[in-house]
């Protein structure tokens, strides 16, 4: 019987559950990053739904109009989380 049990000492037993810790600690890493890249995907989708509207908003060559549209793009809050939180 003691062929098959095998002891565990303290340490041993303190070094496998950190590697579970690990293991599970790098598990919510990849599904954060995973998440971060389908957020940042849906983003570019609103920047660019946004910009659209702005440009129906704002049409023509008027420099008022030209003016407006610059101002609004560059206000896109779309756009502002994007490039605060560019980290790739």
């Amino acid at each position: 019987m003691s062929d098959i049990v095998q002891h565990i000492t303290p340490s041993k037993a303190a070094e496998l559950n950190m590697r579970g810790i690990i293991r599970h600690q790098a598990d919510t890493i990849a599904s954060l990053i995973a998440d971060n890249k389908r957020l940042r995907a849906a983003l570019c989708v609103c920047e660019l739904e946004l910009n659209a509207y702005y440009r129906r908003l704002y049409p023509g060559d008027h420099p008022y109009s030209q003016k407006e549209l610059a101002q609004a793009m560059a206000s896109n809050p779309a756009t502002v989380a994007l490039k605060e939180n560019n980290n790739d």
